[in-house]
């Protein structure tokens, strides 16, 4: 719904009709701009388990709450995954590379969660591997130059 960049990617009329398709999935990966129009107010960042927890609960699906746009300044970026089965709270945490080399980490991010999914892991095992498998995406594109403006994650070439 919010890209990295902060534009929005779906109209304002489009936004009910998301939500009403909500309760069918698995898992929902919003960022925190995506969560504030989830719950229809500000976010008090202090506060991202009882966030997640409620967004879980009022669309009765599982939530990767994603910190990207949170933790510049702590050098880490914390997710927090709500696992909405048996209410669980998991706390995930990768190193902030500092890159403007971001573009389409979300998308990639619930691509390779669904890929982990494929194979067998558990929800929660799943997106610990695809949230270390983008932080090495990022961290193997963070100095590619393409283009201007947010240029795109590596996905080839991991180490």
């Amino acid at each position: 719904m919010v890209a990295t960049s902060g534009d929005k990617l779906i109209v304002n009329d489009a936004i009910s009709s998301l939500k009403a398709f909500l309760p069918k999935a698995s898992l929902i990966t919003p960022n925190i701009p995506e969560a504030e129009l989830l719950i229809n107010r500000a976010i008090e960042l202090s506060n991202l388990d009882n966030v997640a927890r409620e967004i879980g609960k009022l669309y009765g699906t599982s939530v990767l709450l994603k910190g990207g746009h949170l933790d510049a300044l702590q050098n880490e970026i914390t997710d927090t995954l709500y696992i909405y089965e048996n209410d669980a709270i998991i706390t995930l945490k990768n190193p902030w590379i500092d890159t403007k080399n971001t573009h389409g980490t979300g998308c990639s991010l619930s691509s390779s969660i669904a890929a982990f999914l494929s194979l067998g892991p558990d929800l929660e095992d799943a997106v610990k591997k695809g949230c270390h498998y983008i932080n090495r995406a990022i961290a193997q594109g963070e100095n590619k130059v393409l283009g201007k403006g947010h240029g795109p994650i590596n996905h080839f070439g991991l180490k």
